[in-house]
């Protein structure tokens, strides 16, 4: 009986050491798969397009008129999607675009130009592709966000607005709402072509194109009140949620001097006089944008330049997401 029971004992401690190093490993491979970073490769944005590191060091001298400073740098989880946008750390960087027998950018590091080429993979630059020929101006478009998400305005009419994420596969963007509901587009640079998908037909023709709308950021420099940072993630919202029938936003900035005196007038004012908001807590945007030769719009003047368009955000706390509280002159 003693000997059943110690080798029952011993048969334990075996099954117990093989399940203990079964959970180990288990633990120990999802403990690497979260620390593994979801990295992209260092990238730089330039005249509209990705260039990625190759690594090599090339011995050219470079023109000094056609050196450019980095702009700011980003994430190494994102694309850059803005002129001089880096997504890896470099000091007082500087670049140049060469156009001679090809065309790349390079990069200075560690007192070396680095080659950087184009991409040769299909992957749209995140932000807001307007339809061309839409029924209205402005009033069909795709917004892509860095982390992957999209908002789908396929018609202004409608109030149903697909959301959901999107993926690549060879040259084409799809944008999943479900099981149910895609969107299926061509990839040409910055153009997206719609090639098929849920439900789209009545709304948006087949082949129909989507260009990316190029809207200009200035931050006057060294600001005082914000990073840049949170100044740049306001204006990504104020792009994402631009949809006036008929206009195109062309331009948005960011002005310390203007951005007080608003904000106090918003305080004393205006809805921060109710709403309890913290003077810390709200940023003003400037804005431009242009209207179509059209009347669907019986707001706006047809053909027009609309400028110092004011969006005033806010947020709860430091380090909160933005939110539009208001807007106008």
């Amino acid at each position: 009986m003693k000997k059943i029971s110690i080798l029952m004992l011993l048969m334990s401690v075996i099954l117990m050491t093989i399940s203990g190093c079964s959970i180990n490993n288990k633990n120990n491979s999802s403990e690497n798969l979260s620390e593994t970073p979801n990295t992209k490769p260092p990238s730089i944005y330039v005249d509209g397009l990705v260039y990625t590191a190759t690594g090599e060091n090339l011995p050219i001298e470079v023109d000094p008129s056609i050196i450019q400073k980095v702009t700011h740098i980003i994430s190494g989880t994102e694309f850059p999607a803005e002129e001089g946008t880096i997504n890896f750390p470099l000091n007082n960087g500087s670049y140049a675009l060469i156009t001679d027998t090809e065309e790349y950018v390079v990069v200075s590091i560690d007192q070396k130009w680095q080659k950087f080429t184009k991409r040769v993979d299909h992957i749209p630059t995140p932000g807001k592709y307007l339809m061309d020929d839409a029924r209205i101006s402005g009033g069909t478009w795709i917004y892509l966000r860095p982390d992957q998400t999209f908002v789908f305005m396929r018609d202004v009419a409608t109030s149903y607005v697909p959301q959901g994420t999107y993926r690549i596969s060879g040259d084409e963007l799809i944008l999943e709402v479900s099981k149910e509901e895609y969107y299926i587009f061509k990839i040409e640079g910055d153009t997206l072509q719609l090639k098929d998908g849920t439900h789209i037909k009545e709304l948006v023709p087949i082949n129909s194109l989507f260009l990316r709308n190029e809207v200009e950021q200035l931050i006057e420099e060294d600001p005082m009140n914000f990073t840049e940072e949170e100044i740049r993630s306001g204006m990504s919202l104020i792009e994402e949620n631009f949809s006036f029938p008929g206009a195109t936003l062309k331009k948005l900035w960011y002005e310390e001097d203007k951005n007080t005196k608003l904000r106090n007038s918003y305080m004393n004012y205006g809805r921060g006089k109710i709403n309890g908001i913290s003077p810390e807590n709200v940023l003003v945007i400037l804005s431009e944008f242009i209207t179509a030769d059209t009347d669907e719009n019986p707001v706006l003047n047809p053909n027009s330049t609309y400028t110092d368009y004011q969006w005033i955000l806010i947020r709860s706390r430091k380090g909160d997401p933005w939110r539009i509280d208001d807007q106008g002159y």
